[in-house]
């Protein structure tokens, strides 16, 4: 049988996320997910394990053939390395295979000391990850806005030019050369030149 973890709490995965990365492994009505309090959630680092009901319900004694469990993150799962040793200890106790879905690692029940020190590099990775995304993703942001500011200041350059009904504007390539922006961008900025009549074989290509 298969299941869903998912909380919050967890470094850089909100819970939205979580059900995102599991993609079609992702099933509500076999899903366990505990919601913490927003002050304790808003600390990662400090959440204990006892706070994870679901998850040691999800994790108790069964007699089922064999059960599997997806996770976004082995960091939704865990809160530390120790405690990650404690869930694959359970997890093998009631024949469960644990799945990772932001590093594809499984866990089989059956795991040695060797795929255990793979599931808590697979932690670990995880976590400096985490930590480290927020200053990625802001540096992303500012790239893209400093993009979109020059475009902005290129476009208001371009705008008298491709506005233009004079028989002698320059062609579209022309501007594209002048500007330094692209025919796509320019359309998409500043729509459909407005028609003139050019002399026979002009062209604004």
């Amino acid at each position: 049988m298969s299941k869903c973890y998912v909380r919050n709490g967890v470094w850089a995965w909100p819970v939205e996320r979580q059900q995102k990365a599991l993609g079609d492994a992702w099933d509500r009505s076999a899903a366990f997910e505990d919601v913490l309090r927003a002050d304790v959630a808003k600390a990662p680092g400090r959440v204990r394990p006892e706070a994870l009901v679901e998850r040691a319900e999800m994790l108790r004694p069964s007699g089922r053939r064999k059960d599997e469990i997806h996770v976004a993150t082995l960091l939704a799962i865990a809160v530390s390395e120790a405690d990650l040793v404690s869930v694959l200890a359970a997890a093998s106790a009631r024949n469960a295979a644990i799945v990772a879905h932001d590093s594809g690692l499984r866990i089989e029940p059956s795991a040695g000391a060797a795929d255990m020190a793979k599931a808590i590099a697979d932690w670990q990775r995880a976590k400096e990850l985490a930590r480290t995304e927020p200053g990625r993703l802001e540096g992303v942001r500012v790239a893209a806005e400093k993009k979109r500011n020059r475009t902005m200041k290129l476009t208001k350059i371009a705008r008298p030019l491709w506005r233009s009904t004079k028989p002698d504007r320059p062609t579209t390539s022309e501007i594209e050369a002048q500007v330094g922006l692209s025919a796509k961008t320019l359309y998409a900025e500043l729509g459909r030149r407005p028609a003139i009549k050019r002399k026979k074989g002009s062209s604004d290509d």
